[in-house]
């Protein structure tokens, strides 16, 4: 469901985890997926990330975007 509201959840998601402390994501468009605004991620090389750790960055998207 795209709508007026899909383009503010990452923008405030991101804000939150700012304020918080706990993570530093982006966004960027995705125009092929009428995306407004999605979440990107980089990961380093060193330290390789694990899958605790990327478990442990959808979960904060998803604790911090619940109630959007």
């Amino acid at each position: 469901m795209m709508g007026k509201m899909s383009g503010r959840v990452a923008p405030r998601v991101k804000e939150a985890m700012v304020r918080s402390g706990t993570l530093m994501v982006g966004y960027q468009p995705l125009p092929h997926k009428q995306a407004v605004n999605f979440f990107r991620l980089v990961f380093t090389a060193v330290p390789p990330l694990g899958r605790a750790e990327v478990d442990y960055m959808l979960d904060e998207i998803e604790r911090l975007g619940r109630d959007l």
